[in-house]
């Protein structure tokens, strides 16, 4: 177990990388006052904090476990980079990212969807939405996309910026696309960056689908490039 129990802490940047078969990582934070937390834990074991503290940023890169008190932390902050993986899909169906403001989503494993539904929904005051499928392997991509009942409410009254890292313009990617564009009423920018890889003739013609698609915002912009400045690094979280 790795303790940190430092009461006047602010900001705390944690890596573990599991090297071995015996090595424990469980990672206990007692320091009330932390505001900025940058971690990468792929221990496979817990992560827990004991007094729950407001988080304002974070950067969660998480293969472990978190228990309730840490879950509640994270539902404090504005500024947000949550890599999407199984361990983590708790987190976007059960805390209220209730201050979130600007968030970017990395998916690690192809069945992020529904999760990625699940947090928008609980993410009402989002202004800036990033996702970033670099890690994403499309090969046998399952072709399921269940939009939610009811749209969520950062969609209907508060995303202006929405960017997209490395869009391979496959089924599931553009149905995401085409449901925030024809449901953000806010929106002022859209930004795609088409993945690396793609050849010239499919990248015309993932523009032209894109060009295509429906804004529900007659003002926004739909943009694109071939650079991409995710939200949150670790000398972001440094110098916040």
């Amino acid at each position: 177990m790795f303790s940190v129990n430092v009461p006047s802490l602010e900001t705390l940047c944690y890596i573990y990388l599991k090297l071995g078969v015996g090595n424990v990582g469980s990672l206990v934070i007692g320091s009330a006052t932390l505001r900025k937390l940058f971690i990468q834990d792929h221990s496979g074991n817990s992560c827990s904090i004991e007094n729950e503290p407001r988080l304002d940023y974070a950067l969660v890169g998480l293969n472990c476990y978190l228990d309730d008190k840490f879950m509640a932390s994270l539902s404090s902050v504005m500024y947000l980079k949550l890599y999407l993986r199984s361990k983590t899909d708790p987190y976007c169906t059960s805390i209220k990212f209730s201050q979130l403001r600007t968030c970017t989503i990395r998916p690690i494993r192809i069945q992020w969807l529904e999760p990625f539904m699940h947090f928008l929904q609980n993410s009402p005051k989002l202004k800036v939405l990033r996702i970033d499928t670099s890690n994403i392997r499309h090969e046998g991509f399952p072709r399921l996309f269940n939009r939610q009942s009811s749209f969520p409410e950062c969609l209907s009254a508060h995303l202006e910026i929405f960017e997209w890292k490395q869009y391979g313009g496959h089924y599931e990617e553009k149905e995401v696309v085409k449901y925030i564009l024809a449901n953000s009423k806010c929106l002022k920018r859209a930004r795609i960056s088409i993945e690396s890889t793609t050849s010239g003739e499919d990248e015309r013609r993932m523009r032209k689908e894109l060009e295509s698609m429906y804004r529900v915002s007659p003002s926004s912009q739909l943009l694109f490039s071939t650079q991409f400045k995710t939200v949150i690094s670790f000398q972001d979280v440094i110098n916040l």
